[in-house]
């Protein structure tokens, strides 16, 4: 499907080469030589094939660009067909186009998800009211209560690195080692008696990452995307620069992100308090 700008705030869609020959100024035989370009209307890419609308070009193709001449004729130029008949101009204009483009599908990115924002204060209280503030509370809790000095130093370093397997190292015992030597018939280096020390993971901390990551979850819904909502409300797209809207609407779309991640937090959180879990904690503290 193409998409082709109008103005500079609305876009049109053209699904088939019937609608762009249709255009009221679209004409199928523009001669390069007596116009200029003024300006790249649309991108399309079609299934099928058509004529180049270039007079001395007329080579078939699917993929090109809605153009306007100087003289408010409008034509389609195949993608190769712009460079080769217009050179560096048209390079200029492809690079304005695509840059025009983003900023028009941002601003109604922007719209769109103002118009949703009560269905995002209604996800943020559901979250909330289910599991979140259940999950905040505890965690907070167990980290303020329970998992105190060296325990809550070692809980934060697995939680950084995502580390949730417990192992228990086995230094080789004399009689290992004097087994060893008569075997090999000579002493055994350091280096060789380090090769015998053996790891066995003896447990798994479940949802290790919430133990610092529960914060988030008030953090996210409590502060960061009410406060978007807020400032959302009072956007006026027609006001904004293109930069400030590329902004806006990437922000706006890291609401549903911001979302996905206190998702994946609360179910973290979930695994983590389990006491079983917490159970394990206890019994291998001295190996955390």
């Amino acid at each position: 499907m193409n998409i082709l700008s109008e103005d500079g705030k609305s876009i049109v869609r053209l699904s088939s080469w019937e609608e762009v020959f249709a255009r009221p100024d679209f004409q199928r035989d523009v001669d390069p030589k007596e116009v200029t370009l003024k300006t790249i209307l649309g991108r399309y890419e079609f299934g099928t094939k058509e004529a180049c609308g270039l007079s001395n070009c007329h080579t078939k193709h699917q993929n090109g660009y809605l153009v306007l001449c100087s003289n408010n004729i409008e034509t389609n130029i195949g993608h190769k067909c712009g460079k080769n008949y217009f050179g560096v101009d048209f390079e200029h204009m492809k690079k304005a186009f695509r840059k025009d483009l983003n900023v028009r599908n941002a601003r109604i990115n922007i719209e769109e998800k103002i118009c949703q924002l009560d269905v995002v204060k209604k996800r943020i209280s559901s979250i909330l009211q289910n599991g979140g503030n259940e999950c905040f509370a505890k965690m907070r809790d167990y980290r303020d209560k329970s998992a105190t000095g060296a325990i809550r130093v070692k809980l934060e370093r697995r939680a950084k690195s995502g580390d949730e397997k417990i192992f228990q190292t086995y230094e080789p015992t004399q009689k290992e080692i004097e087994f060893e030597e008569v075997r090999l018939n000579r002493r055994v280096s350091s280096d060789e008696i380090a090769a015998m020390i053996t790891k066995e993971q003896v447990g798994v901390i479940y949802g290790a990452k919430a133990f610092s990551s529960y914060a988030k979850i008030k953090t996210v819904l409590i502060d960061e995307i009410p406060n978007l909502i807020k400032q959302a409300g009072n956007i006026d797209t027609a006001s904004l620069r293109p930069d400030e809207i590329l902004v806006w609407s990437k922000r706006l779309d890291g609401i549903e992100a911001g979302f996905e991640e206190i998702q994946r937090i609360v179910e973290d959180c979930k695994r983590f308090l389990v006491q079983g879990n917490l159970d394990t904690i206890a019994r291998y503290s001295h190996l955390l």
